[in-house]
């Protein structure tokens, strides 16, 4: 089997595939130490479930900081809601993890576990011959009875026949680290504005940030001196975290919903960005890029690359419930209507107050919308 990228999901398969017994080579297209750079990641509670099943929980553990609760709530609007993960019986809500700390925690296991990985290889062709696929990847090649792509930076999806639709949010995300003049000791905080959400998610000693706003604005808070910068969000999301002191690692990009159609085609899967990528309002995108990838190398045991043609059938309902929760709540928390803000606040208080419903939605958050 051939894995085409290097990253958290690509990583995750090939790890999995490898412990179960396949033969695995993984491509990655930067070269070996590059800066990976350091976004924020949001792991489910089950995604650290797959992880740990997979032997990576106490690598996984020594980066990541926990959600043990989340507080919503909408700017300049009444009606919020807590949603706590003793109420809920789990141990956690979910965990967050810098992209840079989870590629390095896993690629010690890769050798380990038998995985040959070439770096500075992106993956720029294959062909199907002789019932295997002659796969194209930096100065050499490789053959293999299942092609997995992973990369979502790769054109081969589109050199293989796969369509993609795009959906411009018409939204950009502002990230970066921000700390407060005191500890992050409470939840993970998601504040609705009439532009999007602005989150706050416990990383070491400050919040990993999340904010969405209308690209321009997003740019120029993006170029703000810092001071500026943090009276503005000070501004936008208020007192409850503390006062907020510094703020680094500031980047904007733009959002968009994007779908490959399909994702398997014979031997060949996508996987991860070269799949999906999803607004990061609910931060799902990855988990459901792990449950993908722990499905397909399910399939691959159980059934042989033949079957990967199942994985479209398999796979279908929750990638479709996904997009639809994820691309949801940006509709709902966005639409501009007179009183869609009381209607919005009518049920995260309702919410709030139902805590079975309460716990049931965290639980769902938690474990996988599907």
């Amino acid at each position: 089997m051939v894995v085409a990228g290097g990253g958290p999901v690509g990583r995750f398969a090939a790890l999995a595939a490898a412990r179960a017994g396949l033969t695995v080579a993984q491509f990655e297209a930067r070269p070996r130490g590059s800066d990976a750079g350091d976004r924020t990641l949001a792991l489910s509670r089950n995604s650290r479930l797959l992880m740990g099943a997979a032997g990576l929980g106490a690598a996984v553990d020594a980066v990541a900081t926990s959600i043990m609760s989340i507080h919503v709530s909408q700017r300049g609007h009444f009606g919020r809601t807590v949603m706590n993960a003793a109420d809920a019986g789990l141990s956690a809500l979910g965990h967050v993890v810098g992209y840079r700390d989870l590629l390095a925690a896993l690629e010690p296991a890769l050798p380990a576990a038998g995985v040959r990985i070439t770096w500075d290889a992106p993956v720029t062709g294959a062909a199907f011959e002789s019932n295997r696929w002659l796969v194209s990847a930096g100065a050499g090649s490789n053959t293999c009875d299942a092609l997995l792509i992973a990369d979502g930076g790769a054109t081969l999806p589109e050199q293989l026949g796969f369509g993609v639709r795009t959906r411009d949010y018409g939204a950009s995300a502002l990230v970066g680290r921000v700390e407060p003049d005191q500890a992050p000791s409470g939840p993970a905080w998601e504040r609705f504005t009439p532009a999007g959400p602005l989150a706050l998610l416990p990383r070491g000693n400050g919040y990993a940030l999340v904010w969405v706003e209308a690209p321009a604005r997003a740019a120029a808070l993006a170029a703000l001196p810092e001071p500026a910068f943090l009276a503005a969000l000070q501004d936008a999301f208020g007192w409850r975290a503390g006062r907020f002191t510094s703020a680094a690692d500031r980047a904007a990009w733009p959002l968009a919903l994007r779908t490959a159609h399909p994702r398997a085609r014979g031997a060949v899967l996508l996987l991860g960005n070269a799949a999906q990528t999803l607004h990061p309002v609910a931060g799902q995108g990855l988990n459901l890029g792990l449950r993908d990838a722990h499905a397909a190398v399910e399939l691959l045991l159980a059934e042989g690359p033949g079957a990967l043609g199942q994985f479209e059938t398999l796979r279908r309902a929750d990638r479709a419930a996904t997009i639809a929760f994820t691309d949801g709540l940006v509709r709902l928390f966005t639409a501009d209507a007179p009183l869609l803000p009381a209607v919005r606040g009518a049920g995260l208080t309702a919410l709030d107050l139902a805590a079975p419903l309460r716990a049931g939605f965290a639980r769902t958050v938690s474990l996988g919308i599907s």
